[in-house]
């Protein structure tokens, strides 16, 4: 039995970015093109630069439509940036689909995974950063120091974002030799 959502009977618009001009946009658009998008927007240019195209599909987009990435981090290079859209286009009815990570903000669990987030970039802009260096092999840690008014001068070990999104989705990571 098939049960059909009335509520996002709205346009699939897909969003596919690569950061060099030397990258190949092929595969995001094969997956794109499979998810029945009626538009995709593409742009060759790196993350933390005014991407005039997204820019112009965010516009384009209205309620009930559902906005289709292969991968959230072609939508934004830091998860505040990416609850930050989210959260935009939430409030305007409009679903994210992620297709790589398995979001989608049209059910349940895709609102909750976005939750998740949103809590965890806060967290992110509450406490400042230090990036440390291992000198033996090179590995980055990242350290949150702790708040200011916090009667202890100690440092609070986080894991990195990246080992954070890996925890949620364990099928991302690499395979070990």
């Amino acid at each position: 039995m098939t049960i059909i959502n009335k509520e996002f009977q709205g346009r699939i618009i897909g969003y596919a970015r690569v950061s060099t001009r030397d990258q190949n946009l092929d595969m995001q658009l094969d997956v794109l093109q499979r998810q029945d998008c009626v538009q995709i927007f593409c742009e060759k240019i790196s993350g933390v630069k005014k991407r005039p195209e997204l820019e112009h599909c965010l516009s384009l987009l209205r309620e009930g439509d559902v906005l289709v990435v292969y991968k959230l981090d072609r939508l934004a290079r830091s998860l505040s940036e990416i609850v930050r859209i989210c959260s935009e286009l939430e409030s305007k009815n409009i679903r994210i689909r992620s297709v790589k990570d398995n979001i989608d903000t049209t059910d349940y669990m895709g609102k909750f995974t976005m939750h998740i987030f949103a809590a965890l970039a806060e967290f992110e802009r509450k406490l400042p950063i230090v990036n440390l260096r291992n000198e033996e092999n090179g590995d980055i840690s990242i350290r949150y120091l702790a708040e200011e008014s916090s009667a202890s001068n100690s440092t609070v070990v986080a894991p990195r974002l990246e080992d954070l999104y890996l925890w949620l989705f364990p099928q991302e990571a690499p395979e070990r030799r």
